[in-house]
């Protein structure tokens, strides 16, 4: 049913479901009547091995008929079109089926029958060609670029899933009836089934783009704008090659096991099922891929798959050995589907929608024409060569290693395609990917992610992305990241803390704080900083002369991780002018990162002006900046949590860190007076004591206390009640405990 308007995500959806019911029956329909199991019904009828490599090589010649079905499509619609060829299809094989029982009754002689079969085969083929022709722009009908890939190997897991189910079927009749009649029953079945799937076209509803396309130019008008539009140019060329190889290669493999091995009917089929477990896991693996690495690099990995596979017939045993043919044979299923997922998901990259119909007749057209010549010339001769000239056993393995050499251009054509996009991963990584179990589980849990969910849905997808592999949820949690509910862009700016982020991730969220919609700016910027992203330094220098805001504190915090130190007079400034709360936290640690000793008396000077607010958070905040500086950071931050939750704990902590040389030339104990301190901290003699105390020692000449003028000169000079317990602690600590390497573990958090 054509429709004048666009279709809708939910007709999308019901035709992509549409797609897959057909894509499960057209699976079980073709391993009945085509591939190993005609190859094996051929060999029972009497065709020679050479022979029925001739009849697979012409049956590509349906192809040339690919052209009729513009005709159709311009008339019907490629919903009809498939509908059409189905039905055509169905009748075909049920044909050849019971094409035997004319010979069987003597109405025409075995050399007719088979010249019969050949013919209505040929017909099978020619419709099957003109069908297959609209798949893909019915496909591009339904899909988008953020389902392609997903949808592409989904259809083709179904279809493997039916196969390996038929293959079933057939082994478990054949072995209990090894006659011709199982095969005759099983290909009846095939064309019913085919054209019970020709009814799922019936009113699907399609725009009237692909109608259009198949209307508006002439076919040879059609080649030569593809053979100008050089994307179009290198992809018919190596998708013409690709099914050349695939023919040359995968349906010969069942005929040199038969053959090389004499195994029973029922094992070659065993082994023609273990070719479709192989199609089936790589299409599973595909869908969870190939959205993410796309589609070029899986097609050059298949190439590489088929000189495997080529290289293992060359070196095979002479004698049977289960373990090495199910390799060859998994290995062919891998590359069989493989390859034609990752092409078709190719095509649905690069070629329009407008373009799909004259692409896909050509493809279809060119790429029968050189299979079914390569079959003739390739497969048949060289096989009819190699058994004149050589013994039987060494018949395929010249035959593969001929193959071999030839496909080094088909490699090299596959390298250069047209890179679909600029997030396509590069073969290595790709390899990477499929070798790394966490990765692809990592792939797979985000493929289970569904967009433009409801916020409970994206944070319970989010939760799951903690503990992926870093660099492939990360594209995901930038998408969350933008998401306008808080929880949901919070988690994930907590979970891109501790990655390195990529160059588009840090743009992202650059152009984020650019503009001002982030939930979370500091966090946002400090990523930004830690990431050591230099280009946003103009901007955050424009914000230190904002008004108090998020903005601001995140400025401080960032020009001071990213080492600018231009801005670092105009930091100190605000920091000394200020009486925002949030700008005295984020501007003491600000300071704190640039460490600098000249900055400490700018940091009492607000410490004490924080004290006489009665701002005790702030006074907190500030003294842990003086202990990175004057680094004590470390002691200073074990005492004071532990003396927070339990004071005699952390007093004894304290006596602990304490070294009794550092004291050895003072009158009084540092031990006794930090205990009659912090035993009654509410005491203002006893405070004075302290105070006294740490003056006296910080008055002591020696080198170390010239270091610490600047707390001589503050004690001095300061009320005792305005001085607070934590500068106390501090200086306590850094006067007397233990040295520690605070600096460079406190860069690490940066």
């Amino acid at each position: 049913m054509i429709i004048k308007e666009y279709i809708t995500l939910s007709q999308q959806q019901a035709g992509r479901s549409k797609l897959l019911t057909f894509s499960f029956m057209n699976g079980i329909a073709l391993t009945f009547i085509t591939g190993n199991v005609m190859s094996l019904y051929l060999l029972h009828l009497g065709f020679s091995a050479t022979t029925i490599v001739l009849i697979t090589a012409l049956t590509y010649s349906g192809t040339l008929f690919a052209f009729t079905g513009k005709t159709f499509i311009a008339n019907f619609g490629v919903a009809s079109t498939i509908r059409i060829s189905w039905i055509f299809c169905g009748i075909s094989a049920i044909a050849i089926s019971l094409i035997p029982y004319l010979n069987y009754y003597k109405i025409i002689f075995k050399s007719e029958m088979l010249v019969l079969i050949v013919i209505v085969l040929l017909i099978f083929s020619i419709f099957k060609a003109i069908g297959t022709a609209a798949i893909s722009p019915l496909m591009g009908e339904f899909t988008d670029n953020s389902n392609k890939g997903r949808f592409t190997s989904s259809y083709f897991i179904l279809y493997n899933i039916s196969t390996i189910l038929a293959i079933f079927i057939l082994i478990f009749l054949y072995s209990d009836y090894k006659t011709l009649f199982v095969f005759q029953i099983l290909i009846f079945s095939g064309g019913v089934i085919k054209l019970f799937s020709s009814s799922i076209f019936r009113k699907m509803q399609e725009t009237h783009v692909p109608m259009q396309s198949a209307r508006k130019v002439k076919a040879n008008a059609l080649l030569s704008h593809i053979w100008k539009t050089a994307e179009y140019r290198s992809f018919l060329i190596f998708k013409s090659l690709a099914r050349a190889s695939l023919i040359l290669i995968i349906p010969i493999s069942i005929l040199a096991l038969k053959i090389s091995y004499d195994l029973q009917y029922q094992t070659a089929l065993l082994f023609a099922c273990i070719q479709l477990l192989g199609g089936f896991f790589v299409s599973y693996l595909y869908g969870v891929v190939s959205d993410y690495t796309g589609s070029k690099p899986l097609v050059i990995i298949n190439v590489m798959i088929l000189f495997v596979i080529c290289i293992l017939w060359m070196y095979s045993p002479d004698i049977f050995v289960w373990e090495y043919c199910t390799v060859i044979f998994f290995l062919g299923g891998i590359s069989l589907f493989g390859l034609e997922s990752s092409l078709n998901h190719y095509s649905l990259t690069i070629i329009p929608v407008k373009d799909s119909v004259e692409i896909s007749l050509w493809s279809t057209t060119i790429g029968g024409i050189v299979s079914g010549i390569s079959g003739v010339i390739l497969g048949g001769g060289l096989i009819k060569l190699y058994s004149s000239i050589t013994i039987h056993e060494h018949t395929f393995k010249y035959y593969y290693c001929t193959i071999l050499f030839l496909l080094i251009p088909v490699l090299y054509f596959a390298c250069n395609l047209k890179t679909t996009s600029a997030k396509e991963l590069d073969i290595k990584k790709v390899i990477n990917i499929l070798l790394t179990p966490k990765k692809l589980y990592s792939l797979y849990t985000l493929q289970s992610h569904t967009k433009y969910s409801s916020p409970e849905d994206e944070l319970e997808n989010v939760n799951k992305l903690a503990g992926l592999s870093c660099d492939i949820s990360e594209d995901q949690l930038i998408y969350y990241l933008d998401s306008p509910d808080y929880f949901v862009s919070t988690k994930a700016l907590f979970l891109l803390w501790s990655r390195q982020l990529k160059e588009k991730s840090k743009i992202a969220l650059y152009k984020m704080v650019k503009f001002r919609h982030c939930s979370n700016p500091l966090d946002t910027s400090l990523i930004l900083a830690k990431n050591n992203y230099t280009k946003a330094i103009p901007l955050y220098r424009s914000y230190l002369s904002d008004d108090n805001n998020p903005y601001v504190w995140s400025s401080l915090m960032v020009l001071a991780i990213i080492n600018d130190e231009q801005s670092y007079n105009k930091i100190i400034s605000i920091f000394q002018e200020t009486t925002f709360p949030m700008i005295i936290i984020y501007g003491a640690k600000a300071i704190a990162i640039i460490d600098d000793k000249k900055n400490l008396p700018c940091l009492l000077d607000k410490l004490t002006y924080c004290y006489s607010i009665g701002s005790l958070d702030l006074v907190d905040k500030i003294v842990v900046a003086i202990s990175i500086i004057i680094s004590c950071n470390d002691n200073y931050y074990k005492f004071i949590r532990q003396f927070q939750y339990d004071s005699k704990k952390g007093l004894r902590l304290l006596e602990e860190l304490l070294d009794n040389e550092l004291a050895s030339a003072l009158s009084i104990k540092p031990k006794q007076i930090i205990q009659d301190y912090y035993n009654d901290v509410h005491n203002f003699n006893k405070k004075t004591k302290t105070i006294n105390f740490l003056k006296e020692a910080l008055s002591r000449d020696i080198s170390e206390m010239n270091k610490l003028k600047v707390f001589k000169d503050y004690l001095f000079k300061s009320d005792p009640k305005h001085v607070s317990k934590s500068l106390i602690g501090c200086i306590f600590i850094k006067l007397f405990c233990k040295t520690e390497q605070s600096e460079e573990r406190f860069d690490n958090q940066y």
